[in-house]
């Protein structure tokens, strides 16, 4: 048995698709009865818990060998799901820990990079077997705009066109994990860099979606301050308003990207690189 936490949200999903193609059985702790609905749909075990609460992890980690623990994106109690997942690790002998960190978590100018880092430090001060993964940004992020792009004939950013990142796919992140908590020695005691294969100007971004969809999509630059307005709006908590503001001016002014090395080497293939990602996406939907 494998525990997915937080595993109602986009990452927790696909993690979840990918350890099941692998013939794993999973389980996966979500807030409500509807996201349990969905995990159960992808073939897994779900508990409705908590996962700041101690005992509804360890109900959810009993009998467990494994945790891929996933903290709810951009969370200012991050330390403390961490420290909860590590505790009913370890009361319950689960036998390995992989961590769903982020690249470059040693950036301590971005709030939500330092709380995984110490979330890291914990891990390796917990004796658990672990196993740290550092994804950069997810294509899957730019979907956010797919109403804009197709109803609207624009693609927003919050950030100047220059800014550079280097997006990896979901799908093979996904695939990492589960190769990951499925294989057994190879990965211990190990923190991975999972960089896309690419480092792309919004420019890049913008001219390939063109390329793809064989429309004239425009680029619309929006300030910070309306994008966290219309996150405000929108029901986001204020602390994570403001962690985003940070990363956008953060990455507009050094970029965000790692060395696709280590994530050709343990998916054995290359990358996907962002058009293959998005004419996929493109014919599926379309």
């Amino acid at each position: 048995m494998i525990l997915v936490t937080g595993a109602g949200g986009k990452t927790g999903r696909a993690v979840i698709s990918a350890l099941v193609q692998r013939g794993a059985t999973v389980r996966g702790i979500v807030k409500s009865a509807a996201a349990a609905e969905k995990i159960r749909a992808l073939g897994a075990e779900a508990v409705i818990g908590d996962m700041l609460n101690v005992e509804d992890m360890r109900r959810a980690a009993t009998g467990a060998r494994a945790i891929y623990h996933i903290a709810p994106n951009v969370n200012p109690d991050e330390i403390e799901f961490g420290k909860t997942a590590i505790a009913a690790a370890k009361t319950e002998g689960v036998e390995r820990f992989v961590f769903h960190s982020l690249c470059h978590s040693q950036i301590e100018a971005l709030p939500n990079h330092w709380w995984k880092l110490r979330v890291e430090e914990k891990i390796k001060e917990s004796g658990l077997n672990f196993t740290i993964l550092q994804p950069t940004p997810y294509m899957q992020n730019v979907l956010g705009q797919w109403h804009n792009i197709m109803e609207r004939g624009a693609y927003e950013i919050p950030y100047q066109p220059t800014t550079k990142l280097g997006m990896v796919d979901l799908a093979d992140l996904a695939e990492v994990a589960a190769k990951v908590l499925t294989t057994e020695k190879t990965y211990d005691w190990a923190t991975y860099e999972l960089a896309g294969p690419e480092v792309l100007t919004q420019h890049d971004v913008l001219e390939t979606i063109r390329r793809v969809t064989g429309r004239e999509i425009r680029l619309e630059i929006i300030s910070r301050e309306d994008w966290c307005n219309r996150a405000r709006k929108g029901g986001m908590a204020e602390r994570a308003v403001e962690v985003f503001y940070k990363m956008f001016g953060f990455m507009e002014e050094y970029g965000f990207w790692g060395n696709p090395g280590v994530l050709d080497w343990l998916l054995g293939r290359p990358a996907r690189r962002f058009e293959e990602w998005f004419n996929g996406v493109w014919k599926s939907r379309a």
